[in-house]
């Protein structure tokens, strides 16, 4: 029952935070991302070049830049609660045989994909300090590749998640979870490619975490009797 309940909590948290995040301050209209993604945050973290960084925040100083500051102090609180969800969940799932390789897989994976979070996070926050003029391919290329790293250390771990949770509860509308699970590993994974879709595998992943949290309970029963 304290198990139960420490997930709830978690994933209340992750809910507070989210809802923060997607409250105000927001973006002006002058922030326009290119490829099609409507995510200010995400176009910044798959930006290429000064123009894409231009796009998203403009010159320093810029009311944009002080809004993605505050999306990033937002992202960092996120991280812990996402990574907690992550953990209970593969730790409860993964107790005997294969399963507790794939459990402990799954749990160095999230760990992972939260530290590239932290190091993304915080590389934006220097960024956002620079103008266009000192904004050098050095910069770039870190948020970039720390951007990557984390979204597809996320599909990973989303997807052995999914497998789990799709392999472990013989009810439909429980295996359901797991497939929204993997069905948001490859939508984030196609993303790192096709920029635009990015921010559907990131909103499908936190639902069907969210949803994970909220029926581990039956889960766990199902997957040990």
């Amino acid at each position: 029952m304290m198990r139960v309940r420490t997930e709830w909590i978690v994933a209340g948290y992750c809910a507070a935070v989210l809802t923060v995040y997607a409250w105000k301050p927001s973006f002006t209209n002058a922030s326009q991302p290119v490829r099609g993604i409507t995510d200010p945050v995400i176009a910044l973290e798959m930006a290429r070049t000064v123009d894409d960084v231009d796009n998203v925040l403009g010159d320093t100083p810029s009311p944009d830049r002080e809004v993605m500051r505050i999306k990033q102090y937002v992202g960092l609180a996120l991280i812990p609660g996402y990574t907690a969800l992550a953990w209970l969940a593969a730790a409860s799932l993964g107790r005997r045989g294969i399963w507790k390789v794939v459990g402990r897989t799954t749990i160095a994976i999230t760990v992972l994909a939260a530290a590239h979070d932290v190091a993304v996070n915080l590389t934006i926050l220097r960024l956002v300090d620079l103008p266009l003029a000192g904004t050098g391919p050095k910069i770039l290329h870190d948020v970039f590749a720390r951007g990557f790293f984390k979204w597809a250390l996320l599909a990973l771990a989303m997807g052995l998640l999914g497998v789990m949770v799709s392999a472990l509860a013989p009810r439909i509308w429980l295996r359901a979870v797991g497939w929204l699970a993997i069905s948001a590993a490859a939508l984030t994974a196609f993303g790192l490619f096709q920029n635009a879709i990015l921010i559907w595998g990131a909103v499908s992943m936190v639902t069907a975490l969210l949803l994970m949290a909220a029926t581990l309970k039956l889960l766990t029963h199902e997957s040990v009797t």
